[in-house]
This record gives C-alpha cells, structure tokens and sequence, in this order.
C-alpha cells in the first residue's frame, strides 16, 4: 500500500511538473508585447526574467498553502472510499467462498476476514517540504528558460509579432 502511495506521489509530481510546465510556456508567450516594451524602457533581461520570477513566488506561495489545505482535508475522504471499496468487494467474495464451503456466519466477522477497517490518511509536512522545493525550483528553471527565449529578441520584433 505504501509503495503505491510512493508511485502515485511520484506520478503526480511528475504530471503537474509538465503541466505547470506547459501552463508558464504559454503564459509567457502570451506577455510578447509586455516584453517588447520593457526592453524598448531600457529594463535589462535580468530585471524582466527577476521580474516574472518574482510574480510567480507570490502567486505560489499561497497556492502551496491552500493544497497543503485541501489536501489534508481530501486525503480522508479518498482513503475512506478506496478502502469501502475494496472492502465491499473483499467481503462479497468471501461471502461467496463462505457459503460454497458451506461455513457457518461466522464467516463474515471482521476477525475472521482479516480487512482493514480504517486508514488514517494524513499528508505529511516532509511532503509538502518536497512539493513546495521541486514546484518551486520548477517554476523557477520553467522561467527563466521560457523568458530568455522572449528576451533574445529585440524589442522591435516583439512589439511588430502578431499571432
């Protein structure tokens, strides 16, 4: 069961990693003119690459709170239905292998199937540590390289691209 959780940790790091990746790409592409002008004021390309990584900081920040949030307060409810689930099911196939091997009621009691009956499902500060350091360096790398594609073009041409 742990090894699972591990996996599904993993894969969803590595999901929203190419999502917030393909999120910022877009997002930047989208500021081509906002850049054009800061270049045409004289801002240097340090100073417009510090200035979309400050704006995504303070956007973070408080997003990484309010999943940490909302996590904590899904995790029991998904740990509650995987484990009706399989416990329905655990239990329906031992009612059918109980009443073919003709046992008496017995058979159905908590004790003699062995299930588990409850899972304290908590999220785990170390976890959020995790997610908040590789969101972060993410959303910083994701940046800096989307930007520096903006900003190796001079203002004119960015101010003249219409898509």
């Amino acid at each position: 069961m742990f090894q699972v959780a591990n996996y599904l940790f993993i894969g969803s790091l590595i999901f929203a990693s190419l999502l917030l990746t393909l999120l910022l790409v877009l997002w930047l592409n989208a500021r081509r003119r906002e850049v054009g002008i800061l270049l045409a004021l004289g801002l240097s390309k340090v100073q417009i690459a510090g200035q979309f990584v400050a704006e995504l900081i303070m956007i973070s920040i408080p997003a990484f709170l309010l999943s940490y949030g909302v996590a904590g307060l899904l995790a029991k409810a998904v740990g509650d239905t995987v484990l009706k689930n399989v416990t329905s099911g655990i239990a329906k196939q031992m009612a059918q292998e109980s009443s073919a091997a003709n046992l008496g009621g017995g058979a159905e009691a908590e004790s003699f199937s062995k299930t588990l009956t409850d899972i304290h499902m908590d999220i785990q500060p170390s976890q959020l540590l995790v997610i908040v350091l590789v969101g972060g360096l993410l959303l910083i790398l994701v940046s800096i390289l989307s930007s520096q594609w903006l900003l190796h073009k001079k203002p004119k041409e960015l101010l003249v691209d219409v898509e």
